[in-house]
Parts: C-alpha cells; structure tokens; sequence
C-alpha cells in the first residue's frame, strides 16, 4: 500500500508526482504487488472519504489493514540546503514493524528522480526480490516514463482523474504531458486507450502508434501494455494481442489489465465463454474498477444471462463505481428486460453530458427503430449528431449518420438511407471505416464501397477481424445487389468464426454477416437455411441488443417459412405465427416505412384460402433491402 508522499518542500509538483514515479518503479517488479489506485479509493469510500482524498500515513495503514496488505510504503521528500533527501520506508501493517529503509540524496531538483530510481531498487533488494528480477525488470524512471516533473506531473494526475471522471476528463492531461515531453510513451498509449474508450479510433490509432514508436526505452511491464495496445487498436491482430497478453499474464500474474484486455479481445473474437473468465478473474483482483463490471455485465448479457448482468451492475453500484462507466450497459439491459423506465430514467440522466448524451440519443434512435418509429428514430439521430458536434467528437456524429442510413436502407427506405449518406461524407469526405463502406454497399453505391474496403486493407493489411470479417461481408453486400446472391454465401463462408463477435461500431450489435447471409439464401429461394440464419440473430438477443437488425430478422425468418408454405400446413402456420409476431412488435410503427407495408401484404396473401399453390415470391435482394 502506498500512502501520499510527504513533501516537505515548497514545490507543489511533488504531491502527485514522485507516489506515481514510485509506483512505477515498484510495479515494474514481478515479486511485488502494489495495490491499484482502484482499490484505494474503494476503500476510501468504504471509509466514509472521497475517492481522491489524502492518503496520509494514519489512512494508508487504515486502507492497508482492509485490504489484507501486507506492508504498507511511507515516502517523504524534504530540502537539504540546495539538495534534497528522498526517504523511503516501508512498515509491516499489522505491528507497524519497519521491514525496509533507505533514503538517497539528490543535489538537484532535476535528479529527484534519479533517487527515486536508487530508494527503489534497494527497497526491492531488501523485501527479498532476487537480483535475476532485479537486473531483468528494473528501468529508470526517467527512460521508464518521462525525464520531465512537469509531465510526469500532468501524467499522474490524468491517471486519478480517468479513476474518479473518465477518459474524457484525463485526455487533456495526458495531452498536455506529451505536449511537455514529446518521448513520453505510456502518455500516448494511455491517450490511446482513451480515444479507443470514446469512439474515436482514428485518434486512437495515431496515439498508440506514437507510443508504439518509443517503446524500446520503457520498463518490460509498460512494454508489454504499448505493445498489446498497438496490435488491439493499430493493427488488428488479435491473435499477437492475445499472445503478448498472455506473456504479461505470466510475467504479472496479478496485473488486472491484462485480464481486462484479453476478455475485449475474446469478445471481438465472439468466444464470451473466455470473455467472461478473464472478466471474473479480473473483478476478483481488484473489485473497484468500473471498467470490469461493465465488461463482465457485458459478458452475461452477450451469453443472453440477462439475471447475472443486472447482478453485476447491482454489484457495482452497492460499490459506489462511476455511473457513467455503467449507464451504456445498464441501458441495453433495461432494453432486454423490457425496463422502459430505468431506460427513459439513464437517457434524461444523460442529457447534458458531452459525448455521453449523444450516445445515448443515439440508443435511443436505434430502440425507437426497433419498433418502427423511423420518424422518431430520425429525429433523435439529429440530436445526437448535433450533440457530438458540439462536443467535437465528428467521427462518433459521422458513425451516428452511418448508422441511422444502414437502418433506413433495411427497411426499405433507399432513397432516405443515401441522404444520410451524403450527410456523413459530407463531415469527413476522407473517412474510411467498414461500417461505412457496408452502408455504402447496401445502398447501391458499389464503387465507392469497393474503394474504401481497398483502402482500408491497403492501410491495415494484417488486421484480423477486417479481412475475416468486414471485408467478406462488404463484398457480399456488393454481391447481393449485384443479383449474385451465391456469390454472397461463399464468400461469408469465411465469416463464420467471427460472426457473432463484438465490433467496434457505434451503438449497434453485430452480425451482419449472419443477416446477409440469410437474405442471400432467400434471394436463392432456399427457405430453410434462410430460416436458420435468421434464428440465429433471434436467438442472440444480448448480442444484437436493440439493433432494429433483429425486427428485421423476424420479418426474414417469415419470408424464409413463408416460401415453404406450399409444402405443408405445418409450415405454413411457422410462417403466420412469425408474420404476426413482426406485425405485433411493429403494431405502432410509422405506416410508411416501406417493409411494413410489404410484410402486411404478404401476410394477407399467406391468409387468402385462394392464395397460388406456387411459392410465395419477393422482390430480389438487389432491388429491395429487406
């Protein structure tokens, strides 16, 4: 446990500073385990104190007896003349027994660190660390993280801001330490996980790949985090991401993050199974961090294990965790349960919040679509674009224009869908993303699909999910328009053990793989695997969530039974039931949204007694977007 440093001079610099230059130091070693930041400030709260209050000596053993430690680190840092002495000790919990001294020198202020570098070190020595670690995992601070107070400063404050506000409260500070020290590596990784957070990977991307480009000079442990977070965010290979990860895992067995990364990693991947396992045992190391129960109420939600989420957040909030880290998931949960009140009670909530407030108008323009209020759901797509504009955040207002046109064009409104097109271009004629070129493919617009999917995997060649799953699926789209809905189907084939994964778009669930394919197998008068497609994207209600994707997919599986009814009554009455079950959730839609007027008719002819003894028909998939 590491109290506050007791700075005995005059320079304010040193309150945040030299603790997390110690933590630095000391997490570098695989023998130590420092209690998280995380944990601190739950036991802070548990105390009846604000999360980021002083951790005085008095409060330091108080945090270190709750939580099992067993020693606790007292530091100080006082003036000698013109030098300065860096006193370090550490205290066993229970007896207030001293374990370990050492105090060191510094004849400047600029060689502060440097003396934290020497306390540290012999600290280690002496709790028993083996000189083989020692020697292996022991940077100097400076090379470690930065040579410069004043970033070192903005860094440590950005990383208990991003604990007690957010990402986007600790972006500006993180910013400001690369803008004092332009080598500060884990500086632009952390912006980078920030920007990821947020929806903004462009920006994301950039800052990692910076990171990336300093990374020889840090410790092991902010080298394996730089290094799993390029391959993650910058390249896309989630199988490297997974095997650095693991390496970290062996090396820092108690290391939370990885933990939460690799559960990311295998939700990317669809596999929630082992999703769910890194994300129990990262609650188990530190349940303080409200990243982990929303990634572990994701996990249960995505397994359709809707009571154990609502457990989770129930959890979460008896621990007193961050709401905004919680409302997206507490939103799709109350969407799932049918909780229309706790979902109208987290969007006004989150009404006048940057950023926030435009996700969650856009949740809200997807729940409105579910049911067919595109009127609606348009509206509230224009507030959560204006919303993010304000807040400057173009690329979350360009992927909010992108989704509303993929909605339009599946329920049969084309001509909508390319002006919300047009709209998106117009923000960023240059933006290139997948869920953008799908659009753009299922609108008809083949030419410019086709050159952002080239530019894309030109840019990003080795990027696992975009070539098994993005790209095959952009090229079905085309295929589908085309009339070659053959062509579709073998070119999914590849999708297949990624297609349930969670991607990274802006507020919807996935499996557009799935969809297409089932609207490829309808287009080939094949009912039965249509049917099966379409069952698959019913059966995942926590993957898709409020996507209106799957009142689609209902309406698909009854043209799927529907051009098998002639074989038998039996199937005909599948085909009925589904056609009701489309109509009573869509019971209140908007009239003119043109699928529900086509669903009507084709239940009306599935009811006639004089109905033809042929096959029922539909218009082809490259003239209808079902």
């Amino acid at each position: 446990m590491l109290a506050d440093v007791v700075n005995s001079t005059s320079d304010p610099i040193f309150d945040e500073t030299l603790k997390q230059a110690i933590r630095v130091q000391l997490e570098q070693s695989p023998f130590l385990n420092v209690l998280s930041d995380q944990k601190v400030a739950q036991q802070l709260r548990y105390m009846g104190r604000p999360p980021d209050s002083r951790v005085t000596t008095e409060v330091a053993r108080d945090v270190c007896l709750r939580t099992g430690s067993a020693a606790m680190l007292k530091a100080s840092l006082a003036p000698a003349g013109k030098h300065f002495v860096l006193g370090m000790s550490v205290v066993n919990c229970q007896t207030g027994d001293s374990l370990a001294d050492q105090q060191v020198e510094a004849e400047s202020r600029e060689r502060i660190l440097w003396a934290v570098d020497q306390a540290s070190t012999k600290l280690r020595a002496k709790l028993g660390e083996s000189l083989a670690t020692l020697q292996k995992y022991d940077a100097p601070v400076e090379q470690a993280t930065t040579a410069s107070l004043e970033a070192l400063r903005s860094y440590s404050l950005g990383v208990k801001t991003r604990l007690t506000q957010g990402d986007k409260a600790a972006l500006p500070l993180f910013e400001r330490a690369t803008e004092l020290d332009g080598n500060f590596a884990m500086a632009f990784a952390r912006m980078g996980s920030g920007y990821f957070n947020l929806g903004e990977p462009v920006l994301a991307e950039a800052a990692v790949r910076k990171a990336y480009q300093l990374h020889k000079k840090v410790s092991e442990r902010e080298r394996l985090f730089i290094d799993s977070h390029f391959y993650m965010i910058v390249t896309g290979e989630v199988e490297k991401a997974a095997r650095v990860l693991e390496l970290w895992q062996q090396i820092y067995p108690r290391d939370q993050i990885t933990y939460i990364d690799l559960g990311v990693m295998y939700a990317v991947l669809g596999q929630y199974d082992k999703d769910l396992a890194q994300d129990i045992e990262a609650l188990r190391l530190d349940p303080a961090n409200g990243i982990v129960y929303a990634n572990l109420a994701g996990a249960y939600r995505m397994l359709n294990q809707f009571d154990k989420s609502k457990e989770v957040l129930d959890r979460a909030q008896a621990h007193k965790i961050a709401p905004a880290l919680l409302l997206p998931a507490a939103y799709k949960l109350a969407f799932l349960r049918g909780d229309r009140e706790s979902m109208g009670r987290i969007l006004t909530g989150a009404m006048g919040q940057p950023l926030t407030e435009g996700l969650f108008l856009a949740l809200q323009s997807d729940t409105e679509g579910y049911y067919g209020h595109s009127r609606q759901a348009r509206k509230l797509t224009r507030q959560a674009v204006a919303s993010a504009l304000r807040s400057g955040y173009s690329e979350a207002a360009q992927g909010f224009e992108i989704e509303e046109a993929l909605r339009e064009v599946e329920f049969g409104n084309r001509t909508q869908a390319k002006i919300d097109l047009a709209r998106a271009l117009a923000m960023d004629p240059k933006q290139s993303s997948p869920f953008l070129a799908l659009a753009l493919a299922r609108v008809g617009e083949t030419q410019k699909a086709r050159a952002i999917a080239a530019e894309m995997h030109r840019q990003s060649p080795l990027d696992t999910v975009f070539n098994v799953y993005w790209l095959p699926t952009i090229d079905a789209a085309i295929q589908l328009d085309s009339g070659h809905a053959g062509n579709a189907v073998e070119l999914l084939q590849t999708t297949t053990p990624y297609e349930l994964g969670l991607q990274q778009v802006p507020s919807t669930g996935g499996l557009f793989p799935v969809y297409l394919r089932g609207l490829a197998f309808l287009a080939l008068k094949q009912g039965p695997p249509a049917a099966a497609e379409f069952r698959k994207i019913l059966g995942h209600p926590g993957i898709v969530g409020n996507w209106p994707l799957a009142a689609v997919a209902q309406l698909g599986l009854a043209r799927a039974e529907a051009s098998e009814a002639a074989a038998d009554s039996r199937t005909r009455a599948i085909a009925t039931t589904a056609y009701r079950d489309f109509l009573a959730l869509w019971n209140d839609a908007d009239p003119e949204v043109p699928v529900l007027g086509q669903a009507k008719a084709e239940y009306g002819k599935l009811k006639s007694p004089q109905r033809s003894a042929n096959r029922m028909q539909f218009p082809t998939a490259h003239r209808l977007c079902y």
